[in-house]
């Protein structure tokens, strides 16, 4: 029995540009969270720039040591775990690759690349002397009252941004306090609450936004339009720019609710549940912090050693 005549060599015509936006439709067609597709067309739109900075645009000339050049790039303004998200996004492009290609003269690149290392250690939230200072430039004019709202809210029930931005009008039951959550991480609904605190000011922004539909915007611009990512950046930077602080990322506050969470007894299961997280194995790792500040208070008031 003849073997099988050997496939071609690959001719080099696939475009990076073109095969990421193939990769984009094809999580899109595979009913991957809106979030999930924003990580990928942002992490490979930046390793794509990267490539073309060096003339490379076909993925056929994309080496091991352009990925690992390109990671040490990301380095310079990223800490390890955001390396650690640039280095997924391009496992998942070029494994993708290799299944649709098909072609075993093409050997992935990314094979030759071992993970960099994350840190085991919890990132901080946004410190609470932040928080007020922040609350403070937020005066009772409108975008005063929204960014007020939006401070507490963020703080209050520790929403990823995409499910802080996606929320409606009738999502929210203020007399409760329950705020439904749509299509969060995985695909899942849950309900997270808002406290009295940060459902008065949300009260007080509804005040000047007139009569509401139960899908208009939560979270909206000056023009009623759905606040944007960008937009919630840029209003957290231009407040901390205001008293001198450096901009908090809009998931510290997420980080914060954890933390603060714990600090005020909340056990590890509901905290769970709230946060939308299937394991507790991350929220554990905040309680090496909650530890730091038992430590530290009993320093200050052992008994023993103030007799």
């Amino acid at each position: 029995m003849s073997k099988p005549a050997p496939k071609p060599p690959i001719q080099n015509k696939h475009l990076i540009s073109r095969e990421i936006i193939a990769f984009i439709v094809d999580r899109r067609a595979a009913k991957r969270s809106p979030a999930t597709i924003r990580y990928y067309q942002t992490e490979l739109d930046w390793f794509a720039a990267y490539l073309q900075q060096h003339k490379i645009t076909l993925i056929e000339d994309i080496t091991a040591e352009d990925i690992r050049e390109y990671l040490i790039h990301q380095g310079l303004t990223r800490n390890a775990n955001g390396v650690h998200c640039s280095f997924r996004a391009v496992k998942a492009w070029l494994n993708w690759w290799a299944v649709e290609l098909d072609d075993d003269s093409w050997r992935n690149p990314i094979r030759k690349i071992s993970p960099p290392k994350i840190s085991s250690e919890p990132l901080p939230g946004v410190p609470v002397d932040h928080i007020h200072a922040l609350l403070a430039t937020c005066k009772r004019d409108r975008t005063g009252q929204r960014d007020r709202a939006i401070l507490l809210t963020l703080l209050d029930t520790g929403l990823r941004c995409s499910e802080f931005l996606n929320l409606n009008y009738g999502d929210i039951a203020l007399k409760t306090g329950a705020i439904q959550v749509h299509d969060g991480k995985g695909g899942k609904d849950r309900i997270v609450f808002s406290g009295n605190r940060s459902r008065r000011e949300i009260i007080r922004y509804f005040r000047n936004r007139g009569e509401l539909a139960a899908n208009s915007p939560l979270w909206a611009t000056q023009t009623g339009s759905r606040l944007t990512h960008a937009g919630l950046r840029d209003m957290l930077q231009r407040r901390s720019a205001r008293i001198g602080i450096p901009p908090p990322q809009i998931h510290d506050f997420r980080r914060s609710f954890a933390i603060e969470s714990l600090r005020n007894g909340c056990d590890l299961v509901t905290l769970m549940r709230l946060m939308g997280h299937t394991s507790p194995n991350v929220l554990r790792r905040y309680l090496h912090l909650v530890d730091g500040d038992l430590q530290k208070t009993h320093e200050r008031t052992s008994p023993a050693d103030n007799l």
